[in-house]
């Protein structure tokens, strides 16, 4: 069992009891469900994405000071061109988002080196997962909060008779990716593989959307982004938590801001747009350099 998935495992075990416990203020409220998990959202969440300046180094993409605050610059930009799009058409926005997040889930968590018969499906199961099931199981919830994001009830009407096709096809995937590790490949990788696989899935079949995605995102992606890069940059375990302050203390600071400076008594589901796009438009141009650099490892 690889260390990620022990991560993952354990962070689903507590929270099955902090939901057990505390189920009448996590169910349905979207709000303490955020705060249950800032500080793993903060660290090791956010923080993952700290790496992509030395990523864009590792890979020549930055090699003076000028590279470099041209790098920076192109990040924001596009970044903000993400918040822009959002804003006159959210219902693009949120296709992009889905389909980058899809080939971004993909191509960072799976665990396959080689490109054989298994690694393919594993790319596509893997960025799946994370948005297919939840939209089959959860639709209201899922509805609900593309609501807020702007997202039109016609474009998610569309949306859940796609995914009930893409669902299916989901299964057939899994059924046959398991198969062909058990009974074919037999090793100690392939049982780590069809049980990341399942358990994956079953959090995000059991869990509310924003818990099962918290959980995935904080204590499989993250983590096993965090390792993997510590590995290819070759980083000490200090120099890795020191590279991730910067964009950790940012991100606290930016929420103090909303914290003092927007005020959610009124209606506090304001803080679903403000979160949700904020961190969006700073993720895609962070989920492009990153596929990007571990398409060229594994071609490498």
């Amino acid at each position: 069992m690889s260390i990620e998935l022990k991560i993952f495992t354990i962070s689903i075990i507590s929270a099955l009891l902090f939901y057990f416990f505390f189920f009448d203020h996590l169910s349905n409220n979207h709000f303490n469900q955020f705060l249950f998990f800032l500080i793993p959202l903060i660290w090791p969440g956010i923080a993952h994405g700290s790496l992509d300046l030395l990523i864009a180094k590792k890979k020549k993409l930055i090699n003076d000071v000028k590279s470099t605050i041209f790098f920076i610059i192109l990040y924001i930009f596009l970044a903000s061109l993400i918040i822009l799009v959002w804003f006159f058409q959210p219902n693009v926005a949120i296709l992009l988002f889905l389909m980058i997040s899809i080939v971004h889930f993909g191509t960072s968590d799976t665990k396959t080196k080689k490109r054989n018969i298994i690694y393919l499906p594993e790319v596509i199961i893997r960025g799946l997962i994370p948005i297919c099931v939840p939209i089959y199981y959860f639709s209201t919830q899922i509805n609900f909060i593309f609501s807020k994001l702007f997202v039109s009830d016609d474009f998610y009407t569309n949306l859940v008779k796609i995914n009930e096709i893409i669902f299916f096809i989901l299964i057939f995937l899994i059924i046959f990716l398991i198969f062909l590790l058990l009974f074919f490949k037999r090793n100690k990788e392939s049982k780590t593989i069809s049980l990341e696989i399942i358990t994956i899935f079953l959090c995000f079949v059991y869990f509310e959307p924003l818990i099962s995605f918290c959980l995935y995102f904080c204590f499989m992606h993250s983590i096993r982004h965090l390792i993997d890069e510590k590995k290819n940059l070759g980083l000490s375990n200090k120099q890795l938590v020191l590279h991730t302050i910067p964009i950790t203390s940012v991100t606290i600071f930016a929420m103090i801001f909303c914290y003092f400076f927007i005020s959610f008594d009124d209606n506090y589901f304001k803080f679903i747009p403000i979160l949700f796009i904020s961190l969006a438009s700073l993720t895609v141009p962070h989920m492009f350099i990153v596929s990007w650099s571990k398409f060229t490892y594994r071609k490498n």
